[in-house]
């Protein structure tokens, strides 16, 4: 399964000393289904319209502030500084799914050599963070009780807020921005995944887990002939052939 590909070539990445995994970011991103659209006014009428992706569901993306018909991609990649973005895993689901519950069943993926675990706020959870070996650096929420408005955070999330707001990890986590976000601009920009290409999440899965190892591939062939990353652009030639 490419799936398995993917996690080689990235220990294979790491055996090599090409990719240095201190530092993992992780992080979904939605992208819409192929055809129209299927309301959930619809839905509940059992109405199935053609040219629809049924297997699609609905979810919100924060980034944009709107509601999207398609899938999530959830992907970890390496963000350790003087190293180039690389991914570890990737796994698609409908774009419902939780971010959190990827990470969760993925964690055992992310090498022991790891020191931290970046993600945004929708990863706060202490049992993601004690699962993670407290390696998890992700924006603490706060709780309060909804009758008395009072702050309700437990003293692990009172600790963990603090960690998170001191300048060294603070430094850390600003890695985040300029790496996840750069794979996923890739994927939807360079590969032109922003819409999916096929109706039906198997079909889905397999263009955007290409898309992943074909980079992959391409990160390689630069990091072993020290060319440049900018040097992306030019794989769309050879997808264009395809």
């Amino acid at each position: 399964m490419l799936k398995n590909e993917i996690y080689s070539l990235f220990l294979f990445s790491i055996k090599k000393h090409w990719v240095d995994p201190k530092i993992v970011s992780h992080d979904k991103s939605l992208f819409s289904a192929r055809g129209r659209v299927w309301h959930k006014k619809k839905q509940s009428n059992q109405s199935k319209p053609k040219c629809t992706d049924i297997e699609a569901k609905w979810g919100y993306c924060e980034a944009k502030k709107k509601w999207i018909y398609g899938y999530s991609v959830h992907l970890s990649s390496v963000c350790t500084p003087a190293n180039p973005v690389f991914p570890v895993f990737a796994n698609l689901t409908t774009a419902n799914e939780k971010g959190n519950q990827s990470l969760s069943d993925n964690l055992d993926k992310i090498p022991k050599q790891t020191k931290h675990i970046l993600a945004d706020s929708e990863y706060d959870s202490n049992e993601l963070y004690e699962k993670s070996n407290k390696r998890l650096i992700a924006p603490v929420r706060e709780t309060k009780n909804w009758k008395t408005k009072k702050d309700a955070m437990s003293r692990e999330r009172k600790e963990r807020k603090k960690l998170f707001e001191t300048e060294k990890y603070r430094k850390i986590y600003r890695l985040r921005g300029t790496t996840i976000e750069q794979m996923f601009n890739i994927l939807k920009n360079v590969f032109g995944i922003e819409t999916s290409w096929f109706c039906g999440k198997a079909y889905t899965e397999t263009l955007m887990l290409t898309a992943v190892f074909a980079y992959q591939i391409f990160a390689l062939y630069s990091i072993r002939n020290k060319l440049p990353f900018r040097r992306i652009q030019r794989i769309k030639p050879f997808l264009d052939r395809l």
